[in-house]
């Protein structure tokens, strides 16, 4: 009997073995998304709470350094989808994460380790202390590790046109107490004034467990584009309230939640179109986060097959 049992492990040990050995990781998330009301001028449109499922399937190899991504709209996942491309790698004195796809563009990213400053297409500077600029020039600029990257610019992907990766941000610095951006410069011009230059401050503030308490993006002008602040975290629960003003043209105030623990994330948002004058509110809530071995960095049949048993709870 103790011979059965010791063969049943050993098997089981080579089936874990075989899984982990496999060079390339598929994540399948599903979001629900209910549309809760909507306002035009004033007057309420009755939505009868709209429901849409919003499919996301990540696949990155071991180094982290490659990520194709899909969307699914409530739709079956196929692998017939054409993923965009994500390639970090690294250029004589400079790092650059490719983004092909339909919006291709490339973001060139230099580290300077004396003044510890991360600097992002020649303008944007952002200044760390000395435990998170370490731990990112190692992880982000020698080892090429995206989701580390994705962390570190969490509150700015949306600038960067990468709003897409969200979903699979490392979440790292919400786990050391001691990682902290210091301060922040950015630029941009106006969408619809392509002439115009604004310059943005950025300011964080940690509380004494070195939890990112207040965050805020403001012009020379006064203009606030972003405002980010904590209303409570718990055993790796975090909730922020999120106000962001795009040009006057689009305002959104969101509630965030997320664990950083079982990788969760939710949120509840209203949205104002200022031309329009329509406001939207709807909340968003993930119910799956699954991740699977595989032996492709693309969509293929047997991934598509074991995705699409999964059940929306």
């Amino acid at each position: 009997m103790k011979n059965g049992i010791s063969f049943i492990l050993f098997l089981v040990g080579i089936h874990i073995l075989a899984q982990s050995s496999k060079p390339y990781t598929l994540v399948y998330i599903v979001n629900k998304t209910v549309d809760r009301e909507e306002y035009v001028a004033d007057e309420k449109v009755d939505k009868k709470d709209e429901v849409n499922i919003m499919k996301r399937v990540y696949g990155y190899n071991a180094k982290k350094d490659s990520v194709v991504y899909y969307s699914f709209y409530n739709s079956a996942v196929t692998e017939n989808e054409e993923p965009s491309l994500y390639i970090l790698e690294k250029k004589t004195d400079k790092i650059v994460l490719h983004c092909k796809g339909s919006d291709e563009s490339n973001m060139n990213l230099g580290f300077d380790n004396q003044g510890k400053t991360i600097t992002i297409n020649n303008k944007d500077i952002f200044y760390l202390n000395d435990a998170y600029y370490n731990y990112l020039h190692k992880s982000v600029y020698e080892n090429l590790n995206i989701p580390d990257l994705l962390d570190f610019l969490e509150d700015f992907l949306e600038d960067y046109n990468i709003e897409e990766l969200r979903c699979i941000s490392s979440l790292e610095k919400y786990k050391h107490n001691d990682f902290r951006v210091l301060k922040a410069y950015m630029e941009s011009y106006r969408s619809q004034a392509s002439d115009y230059l604004d310059k943005w401050n950025i300011q964080f503030d940690y509380d004494g467990k070195g939890v990112l308490k207040y965050l805020l993006k403001e012009s020379a002008e006064g203009d606030q584009a972003l405002e980010k602040k904590i209303l409570s975290h718990h055993q790796g629960v975090f909730r922020y309230a999120i106000h962001r003003n795009n040009e006057s043209r689009l305002i959104t105030d969101s509630e965030q939640t997320f664990d950083i623990s079982k990788k969760v994330f939710n949120e509840k948002i209203t949205a104002f179109q200022v031309g329009l004058g329509k406001e939207t509110n709807f909340e968003t809530k993930q119910k799956i986060y699954k991740t699977f071995p595989a032996d492709h960095l693309y969509l293929k049949s047997k991934g598509v097959l074991e995705i699409n048993k999964i059940k929306i709870k």
